[in-house]
């Protein structure tokens, strides 16, 4: 039996290795399997530290908050980089685990597809804090909560480059989950194929 599992894995190998059935190579599925993880480390990473701020944001709005509005309103610094982060993690879970099974693709999958909706819906919702930004005047005061406000010259311009960065976050959230799903939709099988197999797809 440990022969016929021995032989199987063989047979899998060399399939890879020499895209004998049109599918993709070893080294191909090494180079995806590679960019995949590298992509989940950057979301876990960036979403973590998104949310992070996002909290500091939130309790501290008269100082921080203030100056990075685009942190806390709408609550996307918990709901859009949370499940960001989430992806991340578990992603590199599946990764480093070789863990690619079926299941695990479709459901990892369908919280990329999510994670990529909510990047739409990001993008709007920092459009409308962007144009509420310029339309402050900076002879107001902002009124922060019941116990502050403070003088719309002294926090317009950080907020506006604060939440412009976001922008440019939440781009690199999309091309995370783009690059999972479009991964997982045209080359799942070989993945599949090679993680079943016990080949190492990480080095």
């Amino acid at each position: 039996m440990a022969a016929d599992s021995s032989a199987i894995d063989v047979i899998v190998t060399d399939t890879l290795t020499h895209n004998d059935d049109q599918g993709l190579s070893l080294k191909e599925v090494q180079g995806i399997t590679k960019r995949l993880l590298k992509y989940w480390i950057l979301g876990a990473l960036l979403g973590l530290i998104h949310l992070i701020l996002g909290i500091v944001a939130v309790t501290d709005p008269c100082h921080f908050g203030s100056h990075a509005i685009g942190l806390s309103e709408y609550g996307t610094s918990f709901w859009l980089a949370g499940t960001i982060a989430l992806i991340g993690f578990a992603g590199i879970y599946i990764s480093v685990k070789m863990k690619f099974t079926e299941k695990a693709i479709k459901i990892h999958g369908f919280f990329a597809a999510v994670g990529l909706l909510m990047t739409i819906v990001g993008f709007v919702l920092l459009g409308i804090n962007l144009t509420r930004i310029f339309d402050l005047q900076n002879d107001e005061m902002l009124v922060i909560n019941s116990s502050c406000s403070v003088a719309v010259s002294a926090i317009k311009t950080s907020s506006a480059l604060v939440t412009l960065g976001l922008f440019i976050v939440v781009t690199i959230y999309v091309i995370i989950c783009g690059y999972t799903l479009q991964a997982y939709y045209y080359t799942s099988k070989d993945i599949i194929k090679a993680s079943k197999s016990g080949i190492a797809i990480q080095v």
